[in-house]
């Protein structure tokens, strides 16, 4: 291999590993700076940038064909991701339902529509 093509697969995984970082940072930044509460279908969109990090990190320092299939497996599960990403997307577009149990609530119904109103002051979705 020569070093030309070994560098380019450093700098694919560094930015694997930059933009899985700055993509967990934010929703982070979001989830406890601002205090979005995220759905279950929000924290699962997160698993495969749980994943590619540490995937980057590897296929930075380990030998060429390890490397490759490294971020193979990072492609892999971000493609898995994007997926999941469209169906989330197309749920909240009203494009198809989405789980029952997905909402950025506590999951409690107001008893009355004043309580519901109390609840919106307080509550970001």
């Amino acid at each position: 291999m020569s070093y030309a093509a070994l560098l380019r697969l450093r700098r694919a995984a560094l930015a694997v590993l930059i933009g899985s970082i700055l993509t967990v940072g934010a929703a982070l930044v979001l989830q406890f700076g601002y205090g979005y509460a995220p759905c279950k279908l929000c924290l699962t969109e997160r698993l495969p940038y749980y994943a590619a990090v540490p995937l980057a990190v590897l296929a930075l320092f380990l030998p060429e064909r390890l490397s490759r299939l490294a971020l193979g497996l990072a492609a892999a599960g971000l493609l898995y991701g994007a997926g999941l990403g469209a169906y989330h997307a197309g749920a909240e577009w009203g494009f198809w339902p989405g789980p029952t149990d997905c909402g950025g609530g506590t999951g409690a119904n107001p008893a009355a529509v004043g309580d519901f109103l109390n609840a919106l002051q307080t509550t970001k979705v």
